[in-house]
């Protein structure tokens, strides 16, 4: 009777045991967790890289970026990387660990953009990815039909002035040279002047033409008075 007791004790103790370290395992975030947890958050916060990643539904979007929004990136990156540090390389497949070190690269070239020494707070002509360069991106885009990369330039270029407004308060009291600032402007709006209304031409609705025009016409104003914004940019300096 002990004996029977005993071996029910150990294999009582063994299964235990067996679902601890199930339960250990579990607690290991997948890679294609991470990947997506990623992703939405670019699709929501920062489509603008989203998009240059391939996340679905980001191409259409633009969103300023502002001191509180670095902040918050900044924040949220860390508590990411923190998930992603739970994952024992020794346990997953090479495959994954691949992906995971292309993740950590991605994240690590967000945290240095956005960092208090980053680009997207010391340096003008960084905001070009998310001005020009971002609508350029979406209506030169590959396996997409012309009309619908027009709608998704027309959006982003809707949101280009407001773009470069809090970009001129991110980097108020930073000094510029002003003859870079100056031909980075000008190249930006050769962009929008040429390159991004010669790629519309493919797309014959007139409507979705004239709204890609009027909203072309916008950003370039907003470009062109974007010098003057960073010096006159409200603020004390960091």
């Amino acid at each position: 009777m002990r004996l029977r007791t005993s071996a029910a004790l150990v294999a009582g103790f063994l299964i235990l045991a067996a679902r601890s370290g199930l339960a250990d395992s579990s607690s290991m975030p997948s890679i294609r967790a991470l990947e997506r947890s990623y992703a939405e958050y670019l699709l929501v916060h920062r489509p603008d890289r989203g998009s240059r990643e391939g996340v679905k539904g980001a191409a259409a979007r633009l969103l300023p970026v502002t001191e509180s929004s670095l902040e918050r990136d900044l924040a949220w990156l860390s508590r990411f990387r923190a998930r992603c540090a739970l994952v024992d390389p020794a346990r997953i497949a090479p495959g994954n660990r691949a992906r995971l070190d292309s993740l950590l690269v991605r994240v690590a070239r967000q945290q240095e953009e956005s960092a208090p020494q980053g680009p997207l707070r010391r340096d003008a002509l960084a905001y070009r990815a998310l001005t020009d360069q971002a609508v350029l991106e979406v209506i030169t885009a590959p396996r997409v039909g012309e009309c619908e990369r027009v709608r998704r330039a027309t959006r982003r270029l809707r949101m280009l002035p407001e773009v470069l407004r809090a970009a001129a308060i991110n980097l108020r009291a930073i000094p510029h040279e002003d003859a870079r600032v100056q031909s980075g402007v000008d190249d930006a709006i050769r962009v929008l002047r040429a390159e991004v209304i010669a790629a519309a031409a493919a797309c014959r609705d007139p409507h979705r033409r004239a709204d890609l025009v009027e909203a072309d016409s916008a950003a370039i104003r907003a470009y062109e008075v974007f010098p003057r914004w960073l010096h006159d940019a409200p603020g004390p300096a960091r």
